[in-house]
């Protein structure tokens, strides 16, 4: 009886091993992980477009863009390695009729996952780009707009 448990838990250990490694969600006290959504929001102003094309390796988002106080989401299952990553080109034109661009990473799961959790919020400002830290409750810039 007792090599036949022996058996078992072994299959067993095996099986969750080949589990893990064939899936790309996380393993959190045996649970897997759900999707993670990104928002991106305008506040740059009234009548003020925002314009991104946001990509990852594996995943071209395209080319969007947001009217003021307009937002966008997607979702995506991070990797086990916390290596997942979306960066965006960006830019719109201020009041005063001048390009702003610029390009950043918008998510990276080891920098945002503690701070944002499944649901990371960006704020496109005139200074730059916010995420919205859910553990502080406060709006961290991210981004600062190039000069």
């Amino acid at each position: 009886m007792e090599i036949l448990n022996k058996v078992a838990y072994s299959f067993m250990l095996v099986l969750v091993i080949a589990l893990m490694s064939s899936t790309t969600t996380r393993p959190v006290s045996g649970l897997l992980i759900g999707k993670t959504y990104v928002y991106i929001i305008n506040n740059l102003g009234p009548n003020i477009k925002f314009n991104y094309h946001c990509k990852s390796a594996d995943d071209d988002l395209g080319e969007r863009s947001l009217n003021f106080n307009e937002e966008w989401h997607w979702k995506f299952q991070t990797n086990w390695f916390d290596t997942t990553l979306f960066w965006c080109n960006m830019w719109w034109t201020d009041t005063n009729g001048r390009q702003v661009s610029g390009s950043t990473d918008i998510y990276k799961a080891k920098r945002d996952e503690t701070k944002c959790y499944r649901r990371c919020r960006y704020y496109v400002k005139a200074d730059g780009i916010y995420r919205y830290n859910s553990v502080m409750y406060r709006l961290d810039l991210l981004y600062t707009w190039p000069q």
